[in-house]
């Protein structure tokens, strides 16, 4: 399970991977604000007696014992997986494989995989200025950003609905906390 557009990046991505996230016009700076919430589940699975195999995937909240059916009756070894549609937290995905297609009822066989906890954090961090200082024409700003369940691991802005994002260093030269401090001056 990994983000999507990781995911679309690569070489060998799935066509699903790359139509869910408009593969056609892909442009990474604006997928990336549209995409973040879309995983790509993927898996390899086959039969010892060359059967056709379907797939159903399910979600769980970590912890939590109910599997929530996100889909059936699957061809391909891929799933993208929308989280806008669950809370933040951390999550299991289940992947099933079915022979059924190739076998009466009743005689089909299973088998099941879960993955490793996967962090759905849909919600932006929190921006707090803590300081703004003025001399002359240039403005520097001095905030802290924080997340409550994933590390920071970007930062960046724009000026006045520009399309070029500027990228930050944290004050300390590294994003890797939950809460990071960024400073930086504006000139105009």
């Amino acid at each position: 399970v990994l983000p999507a557009r990781e995911e679309a990046q690569k070489p060998t991505a799935s066509p699903v991977v790359k139509a869910a996230i408009g593969a056609a016009a892909f442009n990474p700076q604006a997928a990336a604000a549209a995409t973040d919430d879309l995983y790509a589940i993927k898996w390899k699975a086959e039969d010892a007696n060359k059967d056709t195999l379907v797939y159903e995937v399910y979600y769980r909240p970590l912890g939590t014992t109910r599997w929530i059916r996100i889909a059936k009756d699957l061809k391909e070894q891929v799933k993208i997986w929308d989280t806008r549609t669950v809370k933040d937290g951390k999550y299991q995905v289940r992947v099933v494989a079915k022979d059924s297609p190739s076998n009466p009822p009743g005689t089909d066989l299973s088998a099941a995989r879960i993955s490793d906890p996967v962090t759905v954090d849909n919600t932006p961090p929190a921006i707090k200025v803590v300081r703004v200082e003025t001399k002359g024409k240039a403005v520097t700003l001095h905030a802290e950003i924080s997340d409550a369940l994933t590390p920071i691991s970007e930062v960046a802005y724009v000026l006045d609905s520009d399309e070029d994002w500027t990228s930050l260093a944290a004050d300390d030269d590294v994003l890797d906390s939950m809460t990071e401090a960024v400073s930086f001056t504006i000139n105009d």
